[in-house]
């Protein structure tokens, strides 16, 4: 599969203050990760995990974002391709000496068995399921915080699934009958094929992003007939890395994630 079960994709840096995903830049369909630390503000990319801008803290910023489970629902969870969704929990749990824990568990929809399981020391937090970095895959973000008489700061643990993000907000891979498939095979070296669909005859270009969300390769406009078409890529002038592959039909952008090893 192209996407790991259950691994640690990235790990925010720890933060004296509040850590949210909002998305500002309306035309493209991933999110910011905001840390508002006390002394400065940093906002990444959701999709590339880098840093866009940072800027001095001035103490009122702090108001102005909107907190991830306001605006990014749970997204539904099918880690085994069943077609029954998982039951996500998390719970934040201490003892009579003040030692306390956040336990994230995913169950199988229809059994109930655990799948995976995890436990943070020393922290309480909660858990969100959306697709963070628009690769067509629900991603788990545990927002975890820490504090003791000393010192408190949150961090955020992004959780990569193997659960396809299908017809629900955030997915931009889907959009009416306009589909762009996952990349075969992935990772690839150094030649894959790159599958998709329209609806109607469309003006159809294909670009290549490195994680920078630098253009590295594109494939000239051209009118393609309806129906699925399969279109060859050699990635033999790339280095190994994830790539981003956008096809855009009729304006209707649709973006993945592809990895390249050599």
């Amino acid at each position: 599969r192209s996407q790991y079960n259950f691994s640690t994709e990235w790990q925010s840096p720890n933060c004296d203050g509040n850590i949210s995903i909002v998305q500002y830049e309306r035309t493209n369909n991933t999110p910011e990760i905001i840390l508002a630390c006390e002394s400065m503000i940093t906002v990444y990319d959701g999709a590339t995990k880098n840093i866009k801008y940072s800027f001095q803290n001035d103490g009122s910023s702090f108001w102005n974002f909107t907190e991830l489970f306001t605006l990014y629902p749970n997204q539904p969870l099918d880690v085994n391709n069943d077609g029954v969704n998982e039951f996500v929990t998390g719970k934040s749990e201490s003892d009579s000496l003040n030692n306390i824990w956040f336990v994230l568990k995913v169950r199988d929809g229809s059994s109930g068995q655990i799948l995976f399981s995890n436990t943070y020391t020393e922290y309480y937090g909660n858990y969100y399921a959306l697709d963070i970095d628009g690769d067509s895959y629900t991603e788990i973000c545990v927002l975890l915080h820490y504090y003791d008489f000393y010192t408190s700061y949150s961090k955020l643990v992004i959780i990569s699934t193997t659960s396809q993000t299908i017809g629900v907000k955030g997915n931009n891979n889907l959009v009416g009958d306009y589909e762009l498939k996952q990349n075969y095979p992935n990772p690839f070296n150094p030649y894959t094929t790159i599958e998709f669909s329209i609806p109607k005859q469309s003006d159809v270009r294909i670009v290549i992003y490195d994680v920078l969300g630098q253009e590295v390769k594109a494939i000239p406009e051209r009118k393609y007939p309806a129906g699925n078409h399969k279109i060859p890529f050699d990635g033999s002038n790339l280095s190994s890395g994830t790539y981003f592959y956008q096809v855009i039909a009729d304006n209707v952008p649709q973006t993945k994630k592809m990895v390249l090893i050599k």
